[in-house]
């Protein structure tokens, strides 16, 4: 439903625009997670090139991320190193189900392991034009 720009079996759930609105970073000036945590503000993962959302991490520069994603990908992750994403650009949900209450991303980073072997499996891009060209959104980038 969210990918499918709030509709679900033909029926709106939610608004297209509502969808851009909860996966727009919505960090003051555009920051990412690792910048937030510089100046003091609380953040679950000091994540360079990881903004947030309106429930869903969401990314910014998957370079700085140091994971093959998309820019405009959002996720959420769990307590027991589950996890979900979408990835827009190439028409893709991810969900990963485990209950591994041990999580140390130095350690064993599932979740950065996970995204290798998933984009190692796509070869063609279902919306081209959406990877030349995808905005990274943020509602603070007027002020």
């Amino acid at each position: 439903m969210l990918l499918n720009g709030g509709e679900l079996d033909g029926k709106r759930i939610l608004s297209a625009k509502t969808i851009d609105w909860m996966t727009t970073n919505h960090l003051p000036a555009n920051r990412d997670m690792a910048e937030m945590q510089e100046l003091g503000g609380y953040g679950e993962v000091a994540k360079s090139g990881q903004g947030f959302g309106l429930g869903f991490s969401v990314t910014l520069d998957p370079a700085k991320t140091q994971q093959i994603s998309s820019i405009g990908q959002y996720s959420w992750g769990g307590a027991a190193s589950t996890i979900f994403w979408n990835d827009p650009i190439e028409n893709l949900t991810v969900i990963f189900f485990t209950q591994f209450m041990y999580r140390d991303d130095f350690v064993l980073p599932l979740r950065a392991q996970l995204g290798s072997l998933v984009y190692a499996c796509v070869n063609r891009n279902p919306n081209p034009g959406l990877r030349a060209n995808h905005p990274i959104h943020s509602h603070h980038s007027r002020l």
